[in-house]
């Protein structure tokens, strides 16, 4: 049975919901029943951090067609309750956390000296969680490591924190873009060859 062949002509017209919900509902309509409900992973299986997930799943909810309560979470069409999942109760806050501190740590492990204090420091949590909201977490820590890497490199953008990997993200991804234009190794499309 393909995704498509039930009425979903309702959510893909409802002009008040992103793509990113309408996206995340159909992903969800194609779950079977036994599937454990999870924002972190849902996030890990696309390419949205937890944020986004997060906040596909209240543009669902506040328009009737997710209801999440304590150990369950309830799929609606035309305001049926079609589907019920089990709620994987690991917070988003601790998933959001160690998403965080994943990010931060090819930074910390750069500098063995201050590393450590990027973790409690509030701005650089605060980088880390807004680019996991837009850009997810494999690109991210796929670009710090990367740039780390590279950067002994003549013209490398000087990244040695999250703050500075936030402000400096156009530059990185042009940056990595042309130092390897001949292998295929290109960020923008997420077409990476071997040794990432």
């Amino acid at each position: 049975m393909s995704i498509f062949s039930f009425n979903s002509g309702l959510i893909i017209k409802d002009k008040k919901l992103s793509l990113k919900a309408k996206g995340l509902y159909l992903y969800l309509k194609d779950k079977d029943s036994e599937w454990q409900f999870s924002e972190k992973k849902i996030a890990n299986e696309n390419k949205d951090g937890v944020i986004g997930v997060k906040g596909a799943c209240d543009e669902l909810t506040q328009a009737g067609y997710l209801k999440i309560e304590d150990n369950s979470v309830f799929l609606f069409d035309k305001g049926t309750k079609i589907k019920k999942f089990d709620y994987n109760k690991i917070t988003t806050s601790n998933s959001l956390n160690m998403d965080i501190n994943y990010l931060i740590e090819p930074f910390a492990n750069m500098d063995k000296l201050n590393g450590k204090k990027l973790y409690g420091n509030p701005f650089q949590r605060k980088a880390c969680e807004n680019m996991i909201e837009v850009y997810g977490l494999d690109k991210c820590v796929q670009l710090a490591v990367k740039i780390i890497e590279n950067r002994m490199e003549p013209f490398c953008p000087v990244v040695f924190t999250p703050c500075q990997l936030r402000d400096k993200w156009e530059k990185v991804e042009r940056f990595l873009n042309n130092l390897n234009r001949n292998s295929n190794y290109q960020i923008n499309n997420f077409r990476v060859m071997e040794g990432i």
